[in-house]
């Protein structure tokens, strides 16, 4: 739930615009604590352009900052705005030292962005407050859901709707056929069969369907269902379900991308203490261990038959690319035959 490929109209119009003022302020008001007057020419409009603009780009196509919704708390929009923030000073501050813009003075580029960030951030937190008051108050004032299915992905919806927003979510309950849990046990509500007479009963507002997609039929009888009677109709893919095995989802921007095979070492938590363990065996195996035995094992090589100790052997590694290996001799390598392969003595 982290990327959204659409937004409210408003949102798509109103925070860009709203954040282009904040922006055209911070730099008027530098201006004026820098210079001792208002006025604003010569490079510095083009200058404010390039620092909207990179900041626009910044927001919508990396830490998505123009989200509305109910499910980010403050402290998630917090943090959006200030990886953005941190994004663009470390784009456009680039950009003034390899463009040897020396003419910038630190105070004023600390202001605008001082101003900047503050009146955005204030900005976007009360929009968010007034939206929640309005729906606290004046809207509908509770979002009345159910889930069908209490798979892993039913029971991570829940955990994450009730722990988001918990003033304008009411949970009523999973509907499922299938055995759970003793935890999950308490918030079944009733089995498929039952749904439908429960939801007229308790005007519910959302439908969550959170079983396999290969219940075809299913889906398009709730789906109807849903439709007749003014009822929001959402699916959160139980791929795990689904596919009956663990699988990883990634998403590519707003599309996701399932990975049904994912290797221990694709993991940079595992990746690490491989390498660590790799590098500090393999020292103390060269410098403990083979200056010991290595004599040995050469001398045995050579009264076994004539030819090197070590052999070069080309194996494939990472991705299939070949890198060689070396190995001591354990054959012999006088039969004159490039190709010949192993064969018994």
């Amino acid at each position: 739930m982290e990327h959204y490929k659409r937004y409210t109209d408003s949102s798509r119009v109103l925070f860009p615009v709203m954040d282009a003022l904040f922006i055209f302020g911070s730099f008027r008001i530098a201006s004026h604590q820098v210079q001792g007057n208002w006025k604003f020419e010569g490079v510095y409009p083009l200058l404010f352009a390039v620092f909207a603009l990179l900041w626009w780009t910044l927001s919508r196509q990396q830490v998505n900052v123009y989200r509305t919704d109910r499910l980010l708390s403050y402290t998630e929009k917090l943090m959006k705005l200030v990886h953005g923030f941190l994004l663009h000073a470390l784009y456009f501050l680039a950009s003034v030292v390899i463009l040897n813009l020396n003419w910038l003075s630190d105070k004023y580029l600390s202001i605008v962005y001082g101003l900047s960030i503050g009146s955005i951030i204030m900005g976007r937190f009360l929009l968010t407050y007034l939206r929640r008051a309005y729906r606290r108050h004046l809207a509908q004032p509770y979002n009345r859901f159910v889930i069908i299915g209490a798979s892993t992905s039913g029971q991570e919806l829940y955990r994450f709707l009730t722990s988001h927003d918990p003033v304008s979510n009411q949970f009523k309950g999973y509907f499922t056929d299938s055995p759970v849990s003793k935890e999950v046990r308490q918030l079944v509500q009733g089995s498929l069969k039952e749904l439908k007479a429960y939801c007229k009963n308790e005007k519910i507002n959302e439908i969550y369907f959170a079983l396999p997609l290969d219940q075809h039929e299913l889906i398009q009888e709730i789906s109807r269902f849903a439709d007749d009677h003014f009822i929001s109709f959402r699916i959160v893919p139980d791929y795990q379900g689904t596919m009956r095995q663990n699988v990883s989802v990634y998403y590519y921007d707003h599309l996701p991308v399932l990975t049904i095979r994912q290797a221990p070492l694709g993991f940079r938590t595992n990746q690490v203490p491989k390498r660590v363990f790799d590098i500090a065996f393999s020292l103390f195996v060269i410098l403990g261990i083979f200056p010991i035995i290595l004599p040995l094992l050469a001398l045995l090589i050579k009264l076994d038959s004539p030819g090197p100790v070590f052999f070069q052997q080309l194996r494939p590694g990472k991705r299939h690319q070949l890198f060689p290996c070396y190995k001591l001799r354990t054959m012999r390598a006088d039969h004159g035959r490039a190709e010949l392969q192993a064969t018994a003595a």
